[in-house]
């Protein structure tokens, strides 16, 4: 699948695209493999690491220029400034993470197994939350003990921006110590994710509610034609930015009663 896609796009690259049966089937298999999505995933995941990186040791490349009339760096300009831009590499991760997710319960209703679809949702919802909560607790528990142990003292007392804030302090004694821990692992699974020992896991809630949403929107269409399927994803996208307001409005109000300014 590898070599057919590279060599669909070294075919299509100094020519006008003309749409052909052989070129449609070709698309239409990459469409039905995920391990395209899962290379651009890792690329994501890369340059979130860069983005941490560059909040640490190079914050202006974060603005669009120097200063407010000022020129731009090379790394501030267009194109280049995504490398500093996390957000805009969660998002595509997120975005990847449910065509993925989706796309074997797709293959299964469009082959007729409905049956087969459903029983795949079912298990993947369950195990969804498990390669999310599992992973996310074994680095808080790691990340837990070097902070205990005082491995991040010197990057709390640097000048590193994003290292000093995101660098936990050493708890006063064992027993808060505990209750820390348990509060950095609830806290990383409600609204206002904070958990101190790990901070970039705040995006873990999003991805396990958009997993959640992507599995139920496949429950109720599966057992429909292509056609159908597809009006109705688009109706359930349209109304889901009604939710997204009601959601983030009701959120934002419990923040600012819990957290008056």
């Amino acid at each position: 699948m590898a070599s057919a896609t590279v060599g669909l796009l070294q075919s299509n690259s100094h020519t006008k695209w003309k749409p052909t049966p052989e070129k449609n089937e070709v698309y239409r298999k990459i469409m039905q493999d995920s391990t395209w999505a899962d290379g651009l995933r890792g690329i994501a995941a890369v340059y979130v690491m860069f983005s941490h990186m560059t909040l640490a040791f190079a914050r202006y490349i974060v603005a669009p220029c120097i200063s407010e009339n000022g020129p731009s760096h090379l790394m501030q300009k267009p194109i280049f400034r995504l490398v500093a831009q996390g957000p805009a590499w969660v998002a595509s991760f997120i975005i990847l993470s449910g065509f993925v997710n989706s796309l074997r319960p797709i293959k299964l209703a469009k082959a007729g197994q409905v049956e087969s679809a459903l029983s795949n949702l079912s298990t993947s919802a369950f195990r969804r939350s498990f390669r999310l909560f599992l992973p996310a607790l074994a680095a808080t528990v790691g990340s837990w003990v070097m902070c205990q142990m005082g491995a991040y003292e010197t990057a709390r007392n640097s000048d590193a921006y994003w290292l000093s804030i995101t660098s936990p302090k050493r708890s006063q004694s064992w027993g808060t110590a505990i209750d820390d821990l348990i509060r950095a692992v609830v806290n990383t699974w409600t609204f206002d994710p904070n958990n101190s020992y790990d901070q970039p896991q705040w995006a873990l809630l999003y991805l396990l509610l958009g997993s959640m949403i992507c599995f139920t929107c496949l429950l109720t269409v599966v057992n429909l034609t292509s056609r159908y399927r597809v009006l109705v994803v688009l109706a359930c996208w349209r109304w889901g930015f009604n939710w997204d307001v009601k959601i983030g409005a009701r959120t934002s109000c419990h923040l600012i009663q819990q957290h008056p300014c």
